[in-house]
């Protein structure tokens, strides 16, 4: 723990504030527009990656309705 605190004191105030408002809430990460995590969670090629993950974050089971590739819906 106070290792955590004398690493937080070492930034500069824009890294300490950009962290802050990380744990916050007040601003996130934008994973969505990441090239690579759009290529890991795309439906079309691994639907159970996308799946596990909205059920992890949604904290339950969600399902990919395969039946309808177009029109994907996800029941949770």
């Amino acid at each position: 723990m106070f290792y955590v605190l004398h690493l937080f004191r070492q930034w500069n105030d824009e890294q300490q504030e950009e962290f802050l408002n990380f744990c916050t809430g007040t601003k996130g990460i934008k994973i969505l527009y990441d090239s690579v995590f759009k290529e890991i969670m795309n439906p079309e090629t691994a639907p159970e990656r996308l799946e596990e993950f909205l059920s992890l974050v949604l904290g339950q089971s969600c399902l990919l309705d395969k039946e309808a590739p177009a029109i994907r819906q996800i029941y949770c």
